[in-house]
């Protein structure tokens, strides 16, 4: 019996085909682990230009709001009525007629002492230009008139007792004929309770006129 004997060939008849492979198996997974790390820094690197532009946007905000507040500022300066001017306070008749006379509209004068005044004929207060007298102080009131003769006419004047407490009536008066007109009384707080006294008089002619305030019990 004839027995044939074969030679078993190699498994690995080509080895440098297995280094091949296992080579590039080796690359292409060395290439996907490292694509992240890449991509990673590259996205580091872009965002860090973003966070230097985040912190310096509040500055840009800040100058135009701080401008605003600014000019918003001086519109309400702007935007306040002005204080009214205040002469004296005065002390004499004459005193008192000066400050009138001399007077823009709606200035304040205040009254500083009891002041008597007796004059033949008196017209107190100007037609174009009202202004305010105010009581400075508790014995502060105008006396005006004669009961014998003259005429008193009082005009355009706003009379403010500034609250205060005072023991006569702020304006009292003695003639024959004694007329007011376009006066107001506010504020007067007096122990007779009214701010204008008429004592005597043949006429006496109030007309748009103005009473408020409190009186004194």
């Amino acid at each position: 019996m004839n027995t044939t004997h074969r030679k078993r060939e190699p498994q690995n008849r080509h080895p440098h085909r297995n280094h091949f492979l296992t080579a590039l198996i080796v690359a292409v997974m060395v290439m996907i682990l490292t694509v992240p790390v890449f991509a990673a820094e590259a996205a580091v690197t872009t965002s860090e230009p973003d966070v230097e532009v985040s912190t310096s946007t509040p500055d840009l905000i800040e100058t135009p709001a701080d401008e605003d507040i600014s000019h918003s500022d001086d519109e309400n300066d702007a935007s306040e009525p002005a204080s009214t001017p205040t002469t004296g306070p005065v002390t004499t008749f004459d005193e008192l007629l000066d400050a009138i006379e001399h007077a823009s509209p709606n200035d304040v004068i205040e009254l500083g002492a009891y002041i008597m005044s007796t004059p033949s004929e008196l017209v107190l207060g100007r037609t174009d230009c009202p202004v305010t007298i105010r009581r400075a102080s508790y014995d502060a009131a105008l006396i005006l008139g004669s009961a014998q003769e003259g005429n008193i006419k009082v005009q355009n004047i706003t009379f403010d007792g500034a609250g205060i407490q005072a023991g006569y009536p702020f304006v009292w008066t003695d003639s024959p004929v004694q007329s007011f007109e376009k006066c107001n009384f506010i504020n007067c707080i007096t122990a007779s309770g009214t701010p204008l006294f008429i004592t005597n008089g043949e006429t006496a002619i109030i007309t748009d006129c103005y009473f408020s305030g409190g009186v004194l019990e």
